[in-house]
């Protein structure tokens, strides 16, 4: 049996700007929309929706989603 190493995770530099989807990913989880149906929304793969949280999430140095929501509300970064 082969086992198999994970894929190293790839990282993007960051642009310092947020993606063209920023705004609607934002606003969708803060109705409480499931990873999956933001992914389906949006155009994009699971795996890269919550890959964009992260970055998000340590961009706002917050620990969780809603921790993250709070300080971009806090910030001024939610409309």
């Amino acid at each position: 049996m082969r086992c198999r190493r994970p894929p190293a995770r790839r990282t993007r530099p960051s642009s310092g700007s947020p993606s063209p989807s920023c705004p609607a990913r934002a606003r969708l989880a803060a109705q409480g929309v499931p990873d999956e149906m933001i992914a389906r929304q949006l155009g994009l793969s699971v795996r890269t929706v919550r890959a964009r949280f992260a970055d998000a999430m340590a961009e706002l140095g917050a620990q969780s989603r809603f921790q993250a929501g709070v300080e971009a509300s806090r910030r001024g970064l939610l409309v």
